[in-house]
């Protein structure tokens, strides 16, 4: 199994999941940038902010892929080139959620059996969730995903 070695970063406010994902790929790409100026690049209102708004970082002069009906083999395709993926889920399908929202997790790693997340929402991290739950969560949000490199990427 491929798992990144991406830190973790809690989001500082209920509606900025895709800042707090955007911020652990940058840093973890080492490109320089203040969290502030994620939120507002991204367009981030107190109820979030769109999943394609991540396409906003191009103006950074990053490459971003972002898609619909992503699947497992779009993981397994991005992981092993080191690059982690966004993932638009709905947390009613995660065992770890006790209520319903659209977020924004990180996938870092893929096993046969499960998913590895950094869960922007909470402190502890990674979590290790059941490729089905996973899959049922991301399914709810067309299984959006979105890649962000310093490359083009492919596929």
């Amino acid at each position: 199994m491929t798992l990144l070695n991406v830190l973790h970063w809690k989001q500082r406010q209920p509606a900025d999941c895709l800042a707090a994902c955007s911020a652990m790929v940058l840093q973890y790409l080492q490109v320089p940038f203040q969290y502030e100026t994620l939120v507002e690049l991204l367009e981030t209102k107190f109820y979030g902010a769109a999943f394609s708004k991540i396409r906003k970082l191009e103006t950074l002069g990053l490459h971003v892929s972002v898609g619909d009906w992503g699947g497992v083999q779009t993981l397994a395709q991005h992981l092993p080139t080191g690059l982690p993926i966004l993932a638009n889920v709905n947390t009613k399908e995660l065992p770890y959620w006790n209520r319903e929202a659209s977020h924004v997790v990180l996938v870092i790693g893929l096993e046969a059996n499960s998913i590895v997340v950094h869960d922007p929402a909470f402190d502890e991290m990674p979590k290790y969730i059941a490729l089905q739950e996973f899959l049922l969560a991301w399914d709810e949000q067309y299984q959006q995903y979105g890649v962000i490199g310093l490359d083009q990427i492919e596929g």
